[in-house]
């Protein structure tokens, strides 16, 4: 058994970057229908809001950027699972259905 779970591990992709445990953070925060917010995700990471916003821009990245590509894969993955649009709006953290549906709108014109 130690075996196969350590098989599994190892075939696990490394989360080594700050980008890449922020985007953990936030898809382990929305299936859990928790607010992807700056201050649980720098909260989670044990950092603070600014440690993590300095960590990102060191990587050339920005919170709300690494928050729509997240929202944006998991949207994809909510719709193939055949949710309502309003109920991925719910899971995703939108404030409302029109703020979903304009992040949808920006997600297909890039």
């Amino acid at each position: 058994m130690e075996r196969r779970v350590a098989a599994q591990l190892q075939t696990l992709p490394a989360v080594d970057d700050v980008v890449g445990r922020v985007q953990a953070v936030l898809r382990t925060a929305i299936h859990a229908g928790e607010p992807p917010t700056v201050a649980a995700t720098a909260s989670s990471l044990a950092t603070s809001e600014r440690s993590l916003q300095r960590s990102l821009a060191r990587e050339g990245a920005r919170f709300h950027d690494v928050l729509e590509t997240v929202r944006a894969a998991e949207d994809t993955r909510f719709r193939a699972q055949g949710l309502a649009p309003a109920e991925v709006a719910q899971r995703l953290g939108f404030s409302s259905a029109n703020a979903y549906y304009r992040a949808r709108a920006r997600w297909r014109a890039t």
